[in-house]
């Protein structure tokens, strides 16, 4: 939220109380506890906490931070905050943190990890989930070993369905650590590299709305990679790539998929190389964020964003360094989950502030895990892990 000058400079709630107005099983006054760092906490019928609302705090346009106080009685959120020698405009942020992972416990596919996962397929066979409401998943490995199929999940029946190759068409070869991508508005959804029986691969693969593979020849196709990270790059309308690992090392390159062949770019600033790191494109700005990795030196914890022609570092706090994450623009927000630090496998939740990263409070923690998979694309976060689970974000 962002506040202009107010008539009234202190005394009064910043901006109008707001009534919680949920299930009054979680509303009711003596299911709400105000913690003592100053978190309000709406709790179940159990006792358990549902919502978890952070202490309030502001940042003014000098980027100076200020601290905001709340208050909840009868059911209605005050937040009040002292702007005296503020400069104006002031966000607020968060106010309101209602985030929260939904477990959906329907039949779930065989359980993987290096997987893909990508939203925004139209599907007219056989499942018939209209975009954007679609999320597609291929390969991965298995306890088998290598997969080379598709499954999709769908919304309507709150599950992951099978979708079967058309006949004898030709499809992509069994692969894990690959990357997937939408391809706009075009309903398509664009695929890259990977590790396969016999090694790296190099080859782009393109999924369209009737559930058909198709293979592009490049003649000059980037170097055979895995771990790396494609995302829908809307400023420029094409999926863009970056990083991952050749037989050569860590890479730091970027391309941009013209339709036809991925173009190398030449942008004047650029990540350290790295694989294990995820893109995640905000479609309304046209911003593609990269966080973490792993890299020669070790795992990072940088965040860079894609302007559309050259790569520039986010400054503030940063989060803990970690690989196999996932990120995604929830809301208008970015969000970081899980991965595997130094230490070992993560599950908390970060979200990018104007001050930088912020760790969500524990109750929004995933378990503890690492290769987390979801589309970084659209507004949809869905997280798969290696045992077969499927965790969504709600706000």
């Amino acid at each position: 939220m962002t506040i202009f000058p107010p008539t009234h400079m202190s005394g009064e709630p910043i901006f109008p109380p707001t009534h919680m107005s949920g299930e009054p099983r979680i509303c009711q006054e003596s299911h709400i506890s105000q913690r003592p760092g100053g978190e309000i906490a709406f709790l179940d019928s159990d006792g358990q906490a549902r919502f978890l609302i952070p202490p309030a705090f502001a940042v003014d346009a000098a980027g100076r931070r200020w601290e905001a106080e709340m208050d909840v009685a009868g059911g209605i959120l005050s937040v009040r905050l002292d702007v005296v020698g503020a400069q104006f405009p002031v966000l607020l942020d968060p106010v309101v943190e209602m985030a929260l992972w939904e477990q959906r416990d329907g039949p779930s596919p065989l359980a993987r990890y290096q997987h893909a996962l990508a939203v925004g397929l139209t599907v007219t066979a056989p499942v018939g989930v209209p975009w954007p409401d679609r999320i597609t998943a291929f390969g991965g490995w298995g306890p088998a070993g290598l997969l080379d199929h598709v499954v999709v999940w769908s919304p309507a029946t709150q599950r992951w369905v099978p979708q079967p190759g058309l006949g004898d068409q030709a499809r992509p070869t069994a692969r894990r650590a690959h990357a997937m991508a939408p391809l706009g508005t075009k309903n398509l959804i664009i695929m890259f590299g990977g590790v396969g029986e016999a090694g790296l691969l190099n080859d782009t693969w393109i999924l369209d709305d009737k559930g058909s593979w198709t293979e592009r020849t490049v003649s000059s196709p980037p170097p055979a990679r895995y771990g790396h990270a494609v995302s829908y790059d809307s400023g420029n309308a094409k999926p863009i790539l970056f990083g991952g690992r050749s037989g050569g090392g860590f890479l730091a390159d970027t391309y941009l998929w013209d339709g036809t062949s991925w173009v190398l770019q030449m942008p004047a600033h650029s990540p350290p190389a790295r694989n294990g790191h995820v893109l995640s494109a905000d479609i309304v700005t046209g911003t593609v964020f990269l966080t973490g990795g792993l890299g020669a030196g070790g795992r990072l914890s940088d965040t860079w964003k894609w302007t559309g022609t050259d790569w520039e570092e986010v400054a503030g706090s940063t989060y803990t360094a970690r690989s196999g994450h996932m990120a995604a623009v929830v809301g208008g927000s970015l969000i970081l989950a899980g991965g595997e630090a130094e230490t070992g496998k993560l599950g908390d939740v970060w979200t990018l502030s104007a001050t930088g990263w912020m760790r969500m409070p524990p109750s929004k923690n995933l378990p503890p895990r690492s290769y987390l998979y979801c589309d970084s694309c659209c507004g949809s976060f869905c997280c798969q892990r290696r045992s077969g689970g499927s965790w969504f974000l709600a706000r």
